[in-house]
């Protein structure tokens, strides 16, 4: 490389637009600077080449946003090729060794030139990148250390004489460097300085690149730009441009402090917008005007900067309204980074209650390609949110699942946020086990604000276990679930505890436990007239009431109230709760209770036909267990007559006719039960074989043989034991 070119290559590459996308600039030459870096030592004929390499990829990285860690990376890569080309350089010296003529040759030569432009050529580059850090750092104090390192680089490069292009390019480097320092006179002095030092270069690109930032420091300091100053005609160059959009800004912070501006400034916009030139970077400078351009017609990007506008200050239904009207004009066929503003959206889906549409739009973000990993981290936390208010709307296991998911995803991401207690607490609502609700809920117990929130799930996971005892007929493994929950209960602050919900869950596990049972039966008085009752709490106190009085004289306080129990129907609740119960001693074989409390209950029901039928029908088997066959029978015969057209009255008769020793009752109700279905159907032949038995046992041959013809019909639909009867119970039929 000739040393003109080599001087112009730093001012060149300031002037070129890096056109690659962010993904490609860490490929190819990238890569390669890597492997160049990973030596010990560089060689000398190959450093200058590896400079302008890192130049065109470090200015690219400048131009399109890199984000602060890259900018890191390729800075530390910067410094290792530097190391490298100076190891270098002292195998050239140790190569000439104590040889004079040899060391000054060296000196003299074209590598040697070369070289030492590559280390500093890598100096200026550097100091580009640090601008750049001191512009992304998230750390504001470090800022201030990368502003100052920039500086210094820069001046080491603008000593290089032998090398004009990093002088120059120097120079502007430290003009911005005091823009950012906030010293705008001595920015102006340096490019004066410097546009007076190509004046007579005019084919120099810095020269360009220094006009137009006179310009734009003209334009910030309110000398503001004729239309014909800015463009021919009404066609922008990209230069131009870049003055529009600067005079742009400059309006609108004008209208913010004296409300004159921003029609002027709408009307640049809408000509750089029409000429194609919004992109993600002037929407990031237009979102920070909001108010000022809300209002403003701008085509499209209204509506989205109106969505905006609506989100800042909480309107979550205008968002949604606005954002969807963006979609809907073609908002997406713009070519903008839309990710955000989406996020903005789903926020306010779930801040009006349209939670499923809200989960929607997190799950297609997060399968966009490219998230930052700060947008990534926000939808993660967003989406354990939704999911959360889903899980809680309709507990189910799907949902269940969606939760430990999203939390376990939201705490992978983001491991140490505020508010991560709370993905833990959601695991211990929905774990599976003992072990691991307990692991869950110690570390939600990080986060005191929870602490109350862990108290609740200790008590519903009580309860639950409660709830699962009493289901399986688990007497001991209710009561002791019990007095967990009762004790997580008393746990929870007073004002919490005297909620009408709690206050009923209290008498309910109390009902179970006789050594807390005192003041039971008053509470549940007291609750029952409460206004606010509603008719599954009021089915709680009953059920409590009715174990409480059943622990209570061996039965007779349930005899009691029962007997006192209004007829007609009055209280539903109390109804349900007191069938329940009774069907309950069925299971346990409390039949002497069962038959009792019954028996008190039958006369109240005349006006609820089908819960009497069913209450009697228990009366029944009660009295048949307990041996009393006869009542059994007699009672059979009161229920069909109360209810004449009931299937199960006439079986009931049937057996217990035949239990009674009533044959030919029973044999006479299994004919009435027969003639109501159709012959051949599976219920006629039972019926028919259990008075083919009846008969036999009668001696009743001739209607014996008539029926038994009369089945044999059917003998290829009976099951094998049938069959085998019938040829057993009559066998001198003809």
């Amino acid at each position: 490389m000739s040393r003109l070119r080599s001087s112009l290559m730093a001012t060149a590459l300031l002037v070129s637009l890096a056109a690659c996308p962010l993904s490609d600039l860490w490929a190819g030459e990238y890569q390669d600077l890597q492997r160049a870096a990973a030596a010990d030592v560089v060689q000398a004929e190959t450093c200058s080449t590896l400079a302008d390499s890192f130049g065109e990829v470090a200015n690219a990285a400048r131009e399109i946003d890199t984000p602060y860690s890259r900018l890191l990376d390729l800075r530390d890569l910067g410094e290792r090729l530097h190391d490298g080309c100076r190891e270098g350089i002292r195998a050239l010296e140790a190569q000439a060794g104590e040889d004079e003529a040899a060391l000054e040759n060296l000196y003299r030569s074209e590598d040697w030139y070369e070289v030492n432009r590559a280390l500093a050529t890598l100096r200026y580059w550097q100091a580009w990148l640090d601008l750049s850090l001191s512009r992304v750092n998230p750390d504001e104090r470090a800022r201030v250390t990368d502003l100052s390192r920039s500086r210094r680089g820069f001046e080491a490069a603008s000593l290089r004489i032998l090398y004009p292009g990093l002088v120059y390019g120097s120079w502007l480097g430290l003009a911005y460097v005091d823009q950012v320092d906030g010293r705008d006179a001595a920015a102006r002095r340096r490019l004066d300085l410097l546009s007076e030092a190509l004046s007579s270069d005019p084919d120099n690109p810095l020269l360009g690149i220094v006009q137009e930032e006179r310009q734009m420091m003209d334009i910030r300091a309110g000398k503001l730009l004729s239309p014909g100053e800015i463009s021919v005609g009404e066609l922008f160059t990209p230069a131009t441009a870049r003055l529009a959009e600067e005079q742009v800004f400059v309006l609108l912070e004008q209208h913010r402090n004296t409300e004159v501006g921003a029609i002027e400034a709408a009307r640049l916009l809408r000509r750089l917008i029409a000429q194609g030139f919004l992109d993600d970077r002037l929407l990031a400078r237009m979102l920070a005007y909001q108010e000022e351009i809300v209002g403003q017609d701008l085509g499209v990007i209204s509506r989205l900067l109106e969505a905006e506008y609506a989100y800042a200050y909480q309107q979550y239904n205008s968002n949604v309204l606005k954002h969807r009207a963006f979609i809907a004009a073609g908002g997406n066929q713009l070519g903008l980074t839309l990710d955000p503003f989406r996020y903005h959206f789903a926020v306010s889906l779930y801040q009006i209650d349209l939670i499923r549409e809200a989960q929607a739009v997190v799950d297609e973000l997060l399968k966009t390609p490219g998230l930052s990993s700060q947008l990534q981290t926000a939808l993660y936390k967003l989406g354990f949110i939704v999911a959360e208010s889903l899980h809680h709307a309709r507990p189910d296991e799907p949902r269940a699942a969606r939760l430990r998911e999203a939390a376990s995803r939201y705490i992978g991401s983001a491991p140490d946020d505020p508010d991560i207690a709370s993905a833990w607490l959601a695991l211990a609502r929905v774990a599976g086990d003992e072990k691991s609700r307990a692991e869950y809920l110690a570390k939600a117990g990080s986060d005191r604000r929870l602490r109350d929130n862990i108290r609740q799930v200790e008590l519903d996971a009580a309860v639950s276990a409660f709830q699962r005892a009493h289901r399986a007929r688990d007497v001991q493994g209710a009561r002791l679930a019990a007095e967990k929950a009762l004790e997580q209960l008393r746990a929870l602050p007073r004002k919490q505890r005297e909620q009408l919900p709690l206050r009923v869950l209290s008498i309910q596990l109390r009902s179970l436990l006789i050594e807390e049972q005192e003041g039971v039966l008053e509470d549940i008085a007291l609750l029952q007239a409460h206004p606010e009752l509603n008719g599954s709490q009021a089915r709680v106190l009953v059920w409590a009431q009715l174990r409480v009085l059943d622990s209570q004289d061996s039965g007779d306080a349930l005899l009691r109230f029962v007997s006192s129990v209004p007829p007609g129907g009055e209280n539903a609740p109390l109804d349900h709760e007191l069938f329940a119960f009774l069907r309950e001693l069925q299971l346990e074989g409390r039949y002497a209770h069962l038959a009792g409390l019954s028996e008190q209950w039958l006369p109240k029901l005349a006006t609820q036909p089908q819960l009497q039928r069913q209450v009697w029908l228990l009366r029944i088997e009660a009295l048949r267990e307990e041996g009393r066959k006869d009542e059994a029978l007699v009672s059979s015969r009161d229920l069909l007559a109360a209810h004449p057209d009931s299937g199960n009255a006439w079986r009931v008769l049937a057996e217990q006719s035949e239990a009674a020793g009533d044959l030919f009752g029973a044999e006479r109700a299994w004919a009435h039960i027969a003639a109501a279905e159709p012959e051949g159907s599976p219920l006629w032949l039972e019926v028919s074989m259990h008075r083919l038995r009846l008969l036999a046992r009668l001696d009743a041959v001739d209607r014996g043989c008539k029926l038994q013809g009369e089945i044999g019909v059917y003998n290829h639909l009976l099951e094998r034991q049938y069959q085998q009867d019938l040829q057993s119970l009559l066998r001198d039929c003809p």
